[in-house]
């Protein structure tokens, strides 16, 4: 059960290091229209942080620390949502 538990935690970090990888990647390569595809990615998050960077030269740092927080926020509420369906399973 608690190796259970280790692999549930590691994999709310998953989708915060992936979208921070692939903004290192974008920016190391300079590819221009994964930024597009990053913007699609992060849809509500990224809404936001694009009216908050409008007028900035490099929106890397900015839009990458938003972005996996907000990944990381998604990953640790779907975490308590599924303990959430857990307890009321075992309540029944």
């Amino acid at each position: 059960m608690n190796q259970m538990l280790g692999k549930r935690i590691s994999l709310i970090y998953l989708a915060p290091f992936l979208h921070l990888c692939a903004c290192l990647i974008i920016t190391v390569l300079r590819i221009e229209s994964g930024w597009h595809y990053m913007t699609l990615a992060d849809a509500p998050a990224s809404i936001i942080v694009i009216a908050m960077l409008y007028d900035l030269d490099h929106p890397l740092i900015f839009f990458g620390i938003i972005g996996t927080l907000w990944w990381y926020l998604l990953g640790l509420g779907a975490a308590y949502f599924w303990k959430f369906i857990q307890s009321i399973r075992s309540e029944n």
